[in-house]
């Protein structure tokens, strides 16, 4: 009866190229969801709400229109490349009656954040009794394994999930990720997995990351490179995509683009282990090079940066910034 309906929380939704980046996939806690667009499709490019389930994925609207559907349709909201974009977005109830799945679902959930991770399994397991052909609770149940280190049972029901929906890219990836936890030697299993995730979803930042690891295994630079690359194409703040990128670009003698790498990472991430001691390295040898051939102030300049932000501390670079600028002087009277 529709009259045990209600709308539990709608939103008014702004949505620009800086705040517009895609959604992950998800479903929504409620029985119903509905997106209002309320500005003309002319005013921006991109957005549109991506289904999982339907051979033509994207659905974009006009303004006015509205899109409703069950809450566990697995779906993303897609990035606005230019203008502003504005949704309502509403999630409705049904006051009469209890949803069983949906509310282990939701309790478990919140276990799993909240660290009780027996009492999260123990939720999914009771999702699963009353509906053992939906493919998520498989999913959440794998997760809650993995937490016990029980990696072989996580692996079959994040196969099982991705059998119950082949369309899942979450599933192909996670196993993925299981095949390399379960034995370093699968890196052709793991491969797979991971690009049938990227089949499923262009947008998986974490799949062309990890792809790149293995191509980095395999000696594959060329390869390894292009995956980082694909990872910062869609997921332009990944901090150590853009850190191992600039240690390709190091490893080929690339140190512009290498530094640019590590300064970009730092930018995102301004106490990032590795890319502190990456720059610091790309910005000694820099120096020492210069020295070498001599060309002080370059050497100067280089050593100056790492002192500037990166390791004021460093007592051997202030040892040699100070030697450069002391002998600088020196050269400077001789020429009086």
């Amino acid at each position: 009866d529709s009259s045990d309906l209600s709308i539990q929380s709608a939103y008014i939704f702004k949505y620009t190229p800086e705040s517009g980046e895609k959604t992950d996939m998800h479903m929504d806690s409620s029985l119903l969801s509905f997106t209002i667009l309320l500005n003309d499709p002319s005013d921006f490019e991109g957005g549109g709400t991506y289904f999982e389930c339907l051979e033509d994925n994207i659905i974009s609207l006009s303004r006015g229109q509205v899109i409703f559907r069950p809450a566990t349709l697995r779906h993303r909201g897609q990035p606005i490349t230019s203008g502003t974009r504005y949704v309502i977005g509403g999630f409705v109830v049904n006051n009469k009656k209890c949803e069983h799945v949906r509310q282990f679902m939701n309790r478990g959930s919140k276990s799993l954040v909240d660290g009780k991770i027996g009492q999260a399994k123990q939720l999914f397991e009771y999702a699963r009794r009353i509906n053992p052909s939906f493919s998520e609770i498989y999913m959440s149940i794998a997760h809650t394994k993995r937490k016990f280190n029980d990696l072989r049972g996580a692996m079959e029901d994040y196969k099982k999930s991705y059998e119950l929906n082949p369309r899942n890219a979450d599933a192909a990836y996670m196993i993925g990720v299981m095949y390399g936890e379960l034995n370093k030697n699968e890196d052709d299993d793991a491969l797979r997995w991971y690009q049938k995730a990227i089949e499923l979803n262009e947008y998986d930042g974490d799949a062309y990351y990890r792809q790149g690891l293995i191509y980095g295994r395999f000696g594959n630079r060329n390869a390894e490179k292009e995956m980082y690359k694909k990872v910062i194409q869609v997921q332009p703040d990944h901090v150590d995509a853009h850190c191992n990128l600039g240690v390709c670009y190091g490893e080929e003698g690339s140190s512009e683009k290498e530094i640019e790498c590590y300064e970009r990472a730092l930018q995102i991430e301004p106490h990032h282990e590795d890319a502190i001691q990456n720059l610091k390295s790309a910005y000694y040898h820099r120096g020492v090079s210069a020295y070498q051939s001599g060309n002080l102030e370059d050497a100067k300049i280089a050593f100056g940066r790492i002192l500037n932000g990166i390791a004021p501390n460093e007592p051997v670079i202030k040892q040699l910034y100070d030697a450069l600028v002391q002998r600088q002087q020196k050269e400077q009277q001789g020429a009086m």
